[in-house]
């Protein structure tokens, strides 16, 4: 008798376990514990249920006795002052008046209690490409006392200016001289800054911010390829380079890049970012040239 024979036998017999069977006890533990989970889930909402129910029954039980308490209070004020006489009403009064008259004073003088906050600025909080002859701005939520304002202002790194206000809310300082370049600025309000009702600004209030740095090309034609003979150059740089009121006038200007070997040709602005070499001869064969953006352009 063959191996297979064998084994086939014995299966037969049942000395080898038979798989289906295996299988269906396996299957039918995970339904227990699948339906064992499932009710457990269910008993546990069923009980959330009835707590839920039982807060929102509290809730509504003392409502319904306190509204009824302050109804009965109203309506025994009520009978009372139409019984009473003029002297005995405007005791009656007294105490309401004076409860309104509280109530719209602090409705009313709250806020100026409140310590003042900085609302906005200019440029903005952690803001770039802050412009060079920017003024910066400070606007507070409230009035403020101008002259302990101005002492407590404070800028990193330290550049002199003058202050002027608008209102008594916003404070404005200028620079006697041009912001510099590519620069990170720390603007600070901190120690007695007091509002008009003499509160003072709570902790140090910062204003960060990062100037406009140099220029950058972020567009070039043509790539490096063969040139045609008349092929204009053109370079697109990434903000104004120029005032839109000269671009029109712009062939005069500085060139934004030059051309090595040198070609002769004429330069103009397209638009106020956009700079372009027309050339007035012919490119020379199999020569390698060089746009050249001169280091320290300003916009």
């Amino acid at each position: 008798m063959t191996d297979l024979e064998g084994v086939l036998q014995a299966g037969r017999s049942g000395d080898i376990p038979r798989l289906s069977s295996t299988c269906r006890k396996e299957k039918s533990g995970r339904i227990y514990f699948a339906s064992f989970y499932a009710r457990m889930a269910h008993v546990f909402l069923l009980k959330l249920r009835r707590q839920f129910e039982q807060i929102l029954s509290h809730l509504h039980h003392h409502t319904n006795l306190h509204y009824t308490k302050l109804n009965t209070k109203l309506l025994k004020w009520h009978e009372e002052f139409h019984q009473a006489d003029q002297p005995k009403r405007w005791l009656m009064l007294k105490k309401p008046l004076i409860f309104i008259v509280v109530v719209l004073l602090i409705v009313k003088f709250f806020p100026l209690v409140i310590p003042p906050k900085i609302i906005s600025s200019f440029p903005a909080n952690n803001s770039g490409e802050a412009p060079l002859e920017a003024k910066i701005e400070i606007v507070f939520d409230k009035g403020m006392l101008t002259s302990f304002t101005e002492k407590n202002f404070g800028i990193s790194p330290k550049i002199e200016g003058s202050f002027s206000w608008e209102s008594n809310q916003k404070l404005i300082f200028t620079p006697k001289t041009k912001l510099s370049r590519g620069q990170t600025y720390i603007v600070r309000i901190q120690g007695f800054a007091l509002s008009s009702f003499f509160i003072p600004l709570l902790g140090e209030r910062t204003v960060k911010f990062q100037t406009i740095g140099d220029p950058r090309v972020i567009l070039s034609s043509p790539k490096a390829e063969a040139l045609e003979d008349f092929a204009p150059v053109t370079v697109v740089f990434d903000r104004p380079m120029i005032p839109l009121t000269t671009a029109t006038n712009s062939a005069e200007k500085k060139p934004a890049f030059l051309l090595s070997p040198n070609v002769e040709g004429e330069g103009r602005w397209l638009g106020t970012s956009a700079y372009q070499f027309r050339p007035s001869e012919r490119f020379r064969k199999a020569t390698t040239y060089k746009v050249i953006v001169p280091a320290g352009i300003r916009s």
